[in-house]
């Protein structure tokens, strides 16, 4: 009797369980399908309320069609954005997203047209909220230019941080140095290859660096609190990729239970407002102060409340992402071309080894021209970014040629297809390590890395260019000079994948690993 009995009751526990399963399914197609439904609804009326005049539309057509393009665009934008820039020829093109219009500008003119809008037209914060929610992902941030906390951080880093830059190096370099024995053991790597991943690893670096620089040292040398700080950053994407594909009227909840699932935010708030009131309570002399982002945002406020405390700590996690994504990809891309094109390892490794060798300065960045040259040529080829300078339409524009854009939509740069345009550069499909320097071996103070031009958009247009990118410059050189220099690097697999594209970006290809092996020790 009992046999009988326990087999009864498995079996309705399956049918039970079987049923639970197709609920689940079905609960979920059926939320699935009226997410659908409302993307829909919400995108046919921007289709009809915000398309830009006189401009080709790029992607499928009919209504049904725009809406099929733009789900393609959020998933793959790359191919979408260069056909419809090569059908363009030079003028205006839109692209329909799930719930506005990105209007791309082709040529330097236009360009130029958007970076003279005024803020009250064309919003570059405005665009970056909706990329980011700064408010749910930096504890409360809010980006206004008119607000004083914003000007002061901004100070800091277009003046201050350049001018403490030099001085920086020697504390950047010892802390890097560490960093290279942590994760290229001597004795591991002395005498046989060991795989790595590129990216990881210079993302752990520059994670490590901007810490010293943006928080201080005390924080930057906590290897818990460095840990944590790291699965921030990672958080705030994944964050942001969730958000970008959820309605308006969820994007609060969702967003809070991302950023709090691993408590990194918490953490790391905490630690930077903890610091920030420290240093404001005990203020040290000039002599004694710490070099870095905190100090010099303290010092150029002039009311020490709890306000400001709160605003300064938000500023500082906004950078400790911001820092972390663009640097890091550009230094793995570099990697990945020198072992693709081993030629240039010679000449880069002599001119790496004679900025070391600089007596009156401890590491000569400055001179390092054909290190620049490759920094710039991977940054034209290997973008991050497939797009660049969004301005959210907050006012009706109108172009010279009469084209007028509604409010909501977006204008932004076809980054990637303008820096691989044949109408700026020669043979632009081809790496061409040394392209900015001339035949001795110099180049113009406008061809270096950190600067842009209507043509290199890699940190935004000339007038509101990242403000951080010389800093940025400096560490690429350092890490690239230290692999060149003390290790010999190649492709586990030649045939790899080098990048990954999704959505509007171009990642390094997570899976693909190098081998590396100390040279010192051959």
């Amino acid at each position: 009797m009992i046999l009988p009995t326990v087999s009864v009751f498995a079996g309705s526990l399956l049918r039970a369980t079987h049923h639970f399963v197709v609920y689940l399914l079905a609960k979920w197609m059926w939320l699935l399908l009226v997410f659908l439904i409302g993307h829909f609804r919400r995108s046919i009326t921007s289709y009809i309320f915000s398309r830009p005049e006189k401009t080709m539309i790029t992607g499928m057509p009919t209504v049904f069609g725009q809406w099929l393009t733009s789900l393609s665009y959020h998933i793959v934008s790359s191919q979408i954005v260069r056909n419809g820039y090569i059908k363009a020829g030079g003028k205006l093109f839109a692209v329909p997203t799930l719930d506005k219009y990105h209007i791309f500008v082709s040529n330097r003119e236009q360009i130029e047209e958007v970076a003279n809008a005024p803020i009250t037209q064309l919003s570059f914060t405005a665009a970056i909220d909706e990329i980011l929610h700064p408010h749910l992902v930096f504890s409360g941030f809010k980006f206004d230019p008119k607000d004083p906390h914003y000007v002061v951080p901004l100070h800091a880093l277009k003046i201050s941080l350049r001018e403490n830059l030099q001085s920086l190096i020697p504390v950047l370099q010892e802390r890097l140095d560490l960093a290279f024995e942590a994760a290229f053991p001597a004795g591991k790597c002395a005498d046989r290859w060991l795989p790595f991943s590129p990216h990881k690893t210079c993302q752990t670096m520059v994670e490590t660096l901007n810490n010293i620089v943006l928080v201080g040292q005390d924080l930057a040398n906590d290897q818990s609190y460095l840990e944590t700080a790291m699965r921030y950053t990672r958080d705030v994407m994944i964050t942001g990729e969730i958000l970008r594909f959820t309605p308006p009227g969820l994007q609060t909840p969702i967003g809070w239970l991302a950023m709090t699932c691993s408590g990194a935010k918490a953490v790391v708030y905490e630690r930077v407002t903890s610091a920030i009131r420290d240093r404001m309570d005990h203020p040290r002399k000039d002599q004694e102060k710490p070099r870095d982002f905190l100090q010099w945002t303290i010092d150029g406020t002039r009311k020490k409340s709890p306000q400001t405390v709160n605003k300064l700590a938000q500023h500082a996690m906004g950078l400790l992402f911001g820092g972390a994504i663009q640097l890091s990809m550009i230094t793995s891309f570099a990697l990945y071309n020198l072992c693709k094109h081993p030629e240039y390892l010679g000449p880069l490794r002599e001119e790496a080894a004679a900025a070391k060798r600089n007596k009156d300065q401890p590491f000569d960045h400055d001179q390092m021209y054909l290190m620049d040259s490759f920094l710039r040529e991977t940054g034209r080829l290997n973008p991050t970014m497939i797009l660049t300078m969004p301005r959210k339409v907050l006012a009706p524009f109108e172009f010279a040629d009469g084209t007028t854009v509604p409010v909501n939509n977006w204008i932004v740069v076809p980054q990637e297809a303008l820096m691989q345009d044949k109408a700026h550069y020669d043979d632009p499909q081809t790496f061409n390590g040394f392209r900015f320097v001339d035949s001795t071996g110099k180049m113009h103070p406008s061809a270096r890395f950190s600067s842009p031009s209507l043509t290199y958009t890699l940190w935004g247009g000339p007038k509101t260019a990242c403000p951080g990118r010389f800093y940025a410059s400096v560490v690429a050189k350092m890490i690239l000079a230290d692999f060149i220099l003390n290790y010999d690097i190649k492709l586990a697999d030649p045939s790899a994948p080098r990048f990954m594209k999704w959505s509007y970006t171009s990642i390094p290809h997570p899976l693909t690993r190098l081998l590396i092996r100390n040279r010192n020790s051959c």
